[in-house]
């Protein structure tokens, strides 16, 4: 009979086994992935599906979020501490074939999981989901429609979660061959296949063509979307879509918002937000209240630019304790983390990241997790350890059976784009 408590080598007992998942919940993703190598008893317990969702919740409960930052062909990972408000590099994915025009675009992040869209050279596209804790990923299969990635109109995607069925899905929004209609489809994890939807009839979607990641992430089990209704000369609306009820709605700007002003959508604290920016001079914040199904705009507050050194791409990563908000800014060639106070009306920089950026707009945050897409397959070369920091030829040479390729195929009839390779020893992968 197994007896309901955990032991140490000099047999004293320890900690009731009932308690652990209780305690071990609380602890950072990389911890947890190493203790899965304790023994398979451990390794069961942390794999098991409530076990992730309650260390998700408690991640999300203690504030803990890492940032994402990304370019054409390499992704690069940064982690904050709350405690200590300060941002580190941790992890850099470099994208095996290199790009010289889409490149990685970000389509959302949820539950830890991002999805991930690479167009190469020959305008193939891949579409992944990815856990950066892990580095484990899955390519999804190609959408059975005639409207191909960047045939001219526009395609965009969206991520989230359906908490009434306990399944991922991903949406397609395709410009449609009848000028002002849309294709839908929806992608099912579960099921791992597309279905169609009903068309929508809309103009254009995040028409600016220059969008912060930020606006990106779900808010209350729904996407938002800058849209265009209404012909060129149409009206500015929000485009939202229910990942529950698979419908779209609208939800229009506020009356008060100047249309010659820049304006952007963003996720922040579990809200919507609409940031205007007023000639470069401040940086307005909108807050959108649901209430029973009532919505309503909320100028919460006003941001002077001047406070800031650079006034390019100022971006809102994370509303934190205090009043304090977490941006990230593009200055030259570099990308800063910056924490503003808003009583003292002041900033600190955290850290300068040289030549990573230009733009900060494919910044956007996530909070870490154990999640698993089940595959085995992981994306690129990744390296752990400060981004700064070269990592040695030994390492990588071990690091290269356990790690595989996402590669694109040229462009001869085929699909474009796969992940090939499969590593046998996941427990080993997670805790490097």
């Amino acid at each position: 009979m197994k007896k309901n408590r955990t032991t140490r080598g000099n047999g004293m007992v320890t900690l009731p086994w009932d308690l652990l998942p209780d305690i071990l919940a609380w602890l950072p993703v990389k911890s947890i992935a190493r203790f899965r190598c304790v023994n398979k008893a451990w390794c069961k317990l942390l794999r098991n599906t409530e076990f992730l969702k309650r260390q998700y919740k408690h991640a999300v409960e203690m504030k803990r979020f890492s940032i994402m930052f990304h370019n054409q062909n390499d992704i690069y990972t940064f982690s904050y501490d709350p405690l200590l408000s300060t941002c580190e590099g941790s992890g850099h994915v470099e994208y095996p074939v290199k790009s010289v025009k889409m490149g990685i675009e970000f389509f959302g992040c949820c539950n830890g999981l991002v999805f991930l869209r690479h167009v190469n050279k020959f305008n193939s596209a891949v579409l992944i989901l990815w856990n950066p804790s892990s580095n484990e990923c899955k390519k999804l299969p190609d959408p059975p429609t005639k409207l191909k990635e960047h045939r001219g109109g526009f395609v965009e995607y969206g991520f989230g979660y359906d908490c009434q069925i306990e399944d991922f899905k991903v949406v397609r929004i395709a410009q449609g061959f009848k000028k002002g209609w849309c294709e839908v489809q929806v992608f099912s994890l579960r099921s791992n296949s597309w279905r169609r939807l009903e068309d929508i009839q809309v103009d254009k979607l995040s028409y600016d063509f220059n969008r912060p990641d930020m606006c990106r992430l779900p808010v209350n089990g729904a996407l938002h979307w800058k849209a265009l209704v209404g012909g060129d000369l149409g009206t500015d609306n929000i485009l939202r879509f229910d990942f529950e009820k698979e419908e779209f709605d609208q939800i229009s700007i506020p009356d008060e918002v100047n249309d010659d002003h820049e304006r952007h959508l963003c996720v922040l604290g579990g809200s919507l937000w609409l940031l205007v920016n007023e000639y470069g001079c401040s940086l307005e914040f909108w807050e959108l209240k649901d209430s029973e199904g009532k919505r309503s705009w909320n100028r919460c507050f006003s941001i002077d630019i001047d406070k800031f050194d650079s006034d390019k791409d100022l971006i809102p990563l994370q509303l934190l304790e205090n009043g304090k908000i977490l941006f990230g800014v593009h200055s030259g060639s570099d990308l800063q983390f910056v924490l503003y106070d808003q009583k003292r009306e002041t900033t600190r920089t955290l850290k300068v990241h040289e030549g990573l950026v230009t733009s900060s707009f494919p910044t956007s945050v996530y909070v870490e997790s154990l999640i698993s897409l089940e595959t085995g397959t992981y994306l690129g070369k990744v390296q752990w350890g400060k981004v700064e920091e070269d990592v040695s030829e030994e390492k990588e040479g071990e690091e290269e059976e356990d790690k595989v390729e996402v590669e694109d195929e040229e462009d001869d009839g085929g699909t474009g784009a796969g992940v090939a390779g499969t590593s046998d020893d996941n427990d080993e992968e997670e805790s490097k």
